[in-house]
């Protein structure tokens, strides 16, 4: 048998050579092209922007673009007193790489143009950064990079495409107004805010944000999905909102929505898969919403009823629901969403009054009208119920009644609406020997399986009718 030293030793040495394989991260002032971003110097560590400096910076970065000539030469040597010469200035056209790189400083790119690709894979931002109304030409690359501070992508317009794949936000993110093109977030973490307000994603492609992870408030208000989106898998921890969205196609299967899920007023102009989706906190929101027919909701896992406020939003949510399977001419989930709405009700009910208790017995006799198992449960319990009274209980003239007699009389209290069981009952009251606890018992039976046989005929007319 191997030694397990080996195994362990060969298992150490993999991960060794797994991490000298992954490239370390540089210094920022070790790479040409923050040097050249920053040609006029650094933002200062208190965090609070030098606004001219970043306009110095910008205008520096759009000459090198175009540079020529005396204009290059003039930046070659702005260059080399920013870096003492240490470095090299990057040649125009040609792909920006600012990968595994550490940036412990604020960084500051508002305004910049990226006319060729753009590489920050792997980067660490540790300061505050922006990338406000950056524009990207060209595609950009910042998959499993690392944003420790507040991060702002507002208004940016990412051309070309965008892998964010991996890429961790560990403060709030804004996105607010961008333009985003064949965008990925696939495996993405948004520890803080995630702010989408008005975003436009575009492209050939879906928006991918498949299994990420929004651990904060994420806001796609408005957002544009013309070419649709992927959120399956998506963790949301708290409170998510699409009012207003405009989707082509956009899938939320298996997605799990811890907080309030809101889609007021968008709008689903083609397929809608929720399909295994979680929701546990509230059900969606999409009071105003117009929704394609192709909405998938099978295998949903639904919210707990609440209590009071929650409760009164669970019933707007499933009110909504359910007049789009209406709608749609989906009875058996319209029938599903309306039991939800009146279980969520009894929440908004005084405990223990009157229509909480009618509420609570509908539910526990028929799951409110759709189960024909339960009505046949309860009659074969009070059958049974009532046969065990009758042949132990001295109530047949003065003793016990016989089993045949009792399964009879049992049978005659539950199907009292026929002709030879009213015949039986007759005979026995005549006879006299009926106590006046029998009757009792006999009446409470025949009572309770009037209601149980209705719910068991509505159950089956919900079951089996045609819309």
């Amino acid at each position: 048998m191997p030694d397990k030293k080996w195994f362990s030793f060969r298992r150490n040495r993999s991960d060794t050579t797994e991490a000298e394989k992954a490239p370390q991260l540089r210094p920022a002032n070790e790479n040409p092209w923050y040097c050249l971003a920053t040609l006029h110097g650094e933002q200062p560590m208190d965090g609070n922007w030098d606004q001219e400096l970043a306009e110095k910076n910008r205008v520096a970065w759009d000459r090198w673009i175009g540079a020529d000539g005396a204009n290059r030469n003039e930046l070659a040597d702005i260059f080399a007193r920013r870096t003492s010469k240490s470095l090299t200035l990057p040649e125009p056209k040609t792909p920006a790489d600012f990968s595994h790189t550490r940036f412990d400083r604020p960084l500051n790119l508002a305004g910049f143009r990226f006319v060729w690709p753009a590489d920050f894979r792997s980067a660490v931002f540790v300061g505050e950064t922006s990338f406000q109304n950056a524009v990207f030409n060209s595609k950009a690359d910042f998959s499993s990079a690392t944003f420790s501070r507040e991060t702002n992508f507002g208004g940016v317009h990412l051309d070309a495409g965008a892998d964010f794949q991996s890429v961790t936000f560990a403060r709030s993110v804004h996105f607010q107004r961008a333009y985003l093109t064949n965008i990925n977030f696939r495996s993405a973490t948004f520890s803080g805010a995630a702010n989408f307000h008005d975003t436009n994603f575009h492209g050939n492609d879906l928006a991918i944000f498949y299994r990420a992870t929004f651990s904060g408030e994420a806001t796609f208000v408005g957002a544009k999905f013309p070419s649709g989106a992927g959120f399956d898998g998506v963790t949301f921890s708290m409170s998510t909102s699409f009012d207003g969205a405009k989707f082509k196609e956009v899938s939320f299967k298996t997605a799990t929505f811890s907080g309030h899920i809101q889609f007021v007023d968008a709008t689903f102009d083609g397929p809608a898969n929720f399909a295994f989706a979680r929701f546990e906190a509230q059900p969606p929101d999409l009071r105003g919403a117009e929704m394609h027919e192709a909405t998938a909701w099978h295998g949903v896992i639904w919210p707990r009823p609440a209590m009071n406020e929650d409760a009164q939003q669970q019933v707007y949510a499933y009110e909504r629901l359910k007049q789009e399977m209406e709608r749609l001419k989906k009875h058996e989930d319209e029938q599903h969403v309306f039991r939800m709405e009146l279980r969520a009700r009894r929440g908004l009910l005084r405990i223990f009054s009157g229509e909480w208790l009618l509420n609570l017995a509908y539910q526990c006799l028929s799951n409110y009208g759709i189960s024909y198992i339960r009505p046949v449960l309860w009659l074969v319990a009070i059958f049974v119920a009532a046969f065990g009274i009758f042949t132990h209980a001295p109530l047949y003239c003065g003793a016990p009644m016989p089993t045949k007699l009792a399964i009879n009389l049992s049978l005659a209290n539950i199907f009292v609406f026929l002709p030879n069981q009213r015949i039986l009952l007759t005979k026995m009251a005549t006879a006299n020997c009926l106590s006046d606890t029998t009757q009792v018992v006999s009446a409470v039976e025949a009572l309770l399986s009037v209601v149980l046989l209705f719910l068991l005929g509505l159950a089956l007319r919900n079951r089996f009718r045609m819309r």
